[in-house]
């Protein structure tokens, strides 16, 4: 549905949600200003609703996800979270996700299959000695919202088949800057391996981010 939201449609009315527009409400002028259309594929029934009806979505999904990329360890439980974990994110010229924080302490992978996709990152942020930052301060969009604005450390912008690796924690933001009229990408999680030197390093600021809590 548009910006995630809970709107069942079918894969074969594509040329009807591919031209879909829907206002982000993002306040800042470099974010996208349009929503994505997601795709739970790992949401197994409810992504059956977008399938032909015929077909096992996510076995078929899992298929074609493999083999695994070599740096990924194939153990049993690192290939469920991976095969158990995909999603599509389709976007449109000038949309995509708003700044926020993932709850997950799993590492995510996302693969550009077409267009071209910006990303802005930035590392998790720094609460203060004796505060904690409650739960939704880093929700989708929320960022921008901080006093100063949201200031990212990343930039970096995907071609197809290009992949980016997103750290736990981190906030990150998405927007379609190709010419094409759709920037369609994959992404999924990994528990390992774990990132654990990260987790080590900022554990002061991660326990204290309400947003951080799966």
């Amino acid at each position: 549905g548009g910006g995630g939201q809970d709107n069942p449609i079918s894969l074969k009315d594509v040329d009807s949600w591919s031209k879909t527009i829907e206002s982000s409400g993002a306040p800042d002028k470099e974010a996208p200003q349009f929503a994505p259309l997601y795709w739970g594929v790992k949401g197994a029934d409810d992504g059956e609703r977008l399938w032909d009806g015929k077909k096992d979505l996510l076995k078929q999904m899992r298929k074609l996800m493999q083999p695994l990329p070599k740096f990924l360890r194939q153990t049993q439980a690192n290939q469920q979270e991976i095969l158990g974990s995909p999603e599509f994110w389709f976007a449109r010229s000038g949309a995509g996700a708003k700044a926020h924080m993932d709850g997950h302490c799993e590492s995510t992978l996302t693969l550009q299959l077409a267009g071209r996709k910006k990303w802005r990152l930035s590392w998790p942020p720094s609460i203060s000695n004796g505060s904690f930052a409650k739960d939704g301060l880093l929700a989708d969009g929320e960022p921008y919202q901080a006093k100063g604005g949201w200031t990212p450390t990343h930039i970096v912008t995907l071609e197809p088949g290009e992949a980016l690796l997103i750290p736990p924690a981190f906030v990150h933001e998405s927007k379609n800057v190709g010419p094409e009229a759709c920037a369609p990408s994959l992404t999924f999680q990994f528990a390992d391996p774990a990132a654990a030197g990260f987790f080590r390093h900022f554990y002061p600021r991660l326990r204290r981010l309400g947003d951080f809590n799966e």
